[in-house]
């Protein structure tokens, strides 16, 4: 069944009026982009090939993963835990101390860093970062909506 806005114009399913499960959510989409991201590329993709840019002068997949694992970190553990990032405790392993906290941030790659990540410490440090914000949402249980990680999600999402 659709029902009509109060404005008239945009119609609704019935049960959309009742929300979504945030935690649910939040969950289902952590395990899609882990899965798309470890069954439709590290498994796919020899790792001989994983700092081949992408056209002229495209990202490598180890940038895109350096990248994704980096924004995730800090979003989870760092923002929204308070807890430090994982990075500090993979940054050596992926060769990466002789360059700034932000490595690994920015929109464009640094190829110089990049270049240097050797697949094993990268898989290692991605699945650590996946690894710990499933371990983190599936311990908010039923009580996500009343967690203090629950409130500032909110208030994260209400700026945007």
């Amino acid at each position: 069944m659709w029902e009509a806005s109060q404005r008239g114009a945009t119609q609704f399913p019935l049960n959309y009026r009742r929300g979504v499960d945030l935690h649910a959510w939040m969950i289902a989409d952590l395990a899609s982009m882990r899965g798309k991201l470890f069954d439709s590329v590290v498994r796919l993709v020899p790792t001989s090939r994983w700092h081949d840019q992408v056209g002229d002068g495209g990202s490598t997949i180890a940038g895109l993963m350096l990248h994704l694992a980096r924004h995730q970190d800090l979003a989870v553990n760092a923002v929204i835990r308070n807890h430090p990032p994982l990075f500090a405790e993979h940054r050596e392993a992926l060769g990466l101390t002789a360059f700034g906290h932000g490595v690994g941030l920015a929109e464009s790659e640094n190829r110089a860093a990049t270049s240097l990540i050797e697949p094993m410490p990268l898989q290692d440090y991605v699945g650590a970062v996946f690894d710990g914000t499933a371990e983190w949402l599936g311990q908010l249980g039923s009580h996500a909506r009343d967690s203090g990680a629950s409130v500032r999600v909110r208030h994260v999402a209400a700026r945007r």
